[in-house]
């Protein structure tokens, strides 16, 4: 059993450091991705700290805004290079540079040999976890957001307003069976 790493990193980057020496010295190789916000001067320091590391690659790098394409395509390369670089591994864990594992590596990896047919993925409603501060809250799965919330809030603002008046809301597949409640009933 081999689980690979992705890390997505933008700040902390001496306690990411102690996060990818931990995977590593489990045997699970380690993709990091650096948010291009982070200095050259921090990521070069960074990456010759892990320098030591064969088992720790660099995705490229792009900058990231929470909530948007940016951090899905930063994911996609990242998983595309690990699965390229260490095809022995069979399942992908997704962290970011401050995850801190709470359970050994040899728990993860028994956890999932003993479930083989089964992909997880965590998932929190913002009614399990209300770390929304001001703005929307459901509306962020049923409304389309092509503006930054932090950069372009008026026009972001704008955008909700004329798509909740419109039929420009997301459309789920008619199987598709979210796990969320956004009407907010049990």
């Amino acid at each position: 059993m081999s689980v690979g790493v992705i890390m997505l990193v933008h700040t902390a980057l001496d306690r990411a450091e102690q996060v990818v020496r931990h995977w590593v010295a489990d045997g699970c190789p380690v993709v990091v991705h650096i948010d291009k916000a982070v200095s050259r001067a921090e990521f070069t320091a960074f990456r010759g700290r892990l320098s030591d590391l064969r088992e720790v690659s660099f995705s490229a790098r792009r900058k990231c805004h929470w909530g948007t394409w940016s951090l899905v395509c930063a994911t996609q390369t990242a998983a595309e290079q690990i699965l390229r670089e260490h095809p022995q591994v069979e399942h992908v864990f997704l962290a970011s540079g401050s995850c801190l594992p709470l359970r050994p590596v040899r728990d993860l990896c028994a956890y999932l040999k003993a479930r083989p047919k089964i992909d997880f993925i965590e998932s929190a409603t913002t009614q399990d976890v209300p770390w929304t501060i001001g703005g929307l809250d459901a509306e962020r799965f049923t409304l389309r957001f092509p503006f930054s919330w932090k950069h372009q809030q008026g026009y972001l603002m704008g955008m909700s307003g004329c798509s909740a008046a419109s039929d420009l809301n997301v459309k789920y597949p008619r199987d598709y069976n979210p796990i969320w409640d956004l009407s907010g009933g049990a």
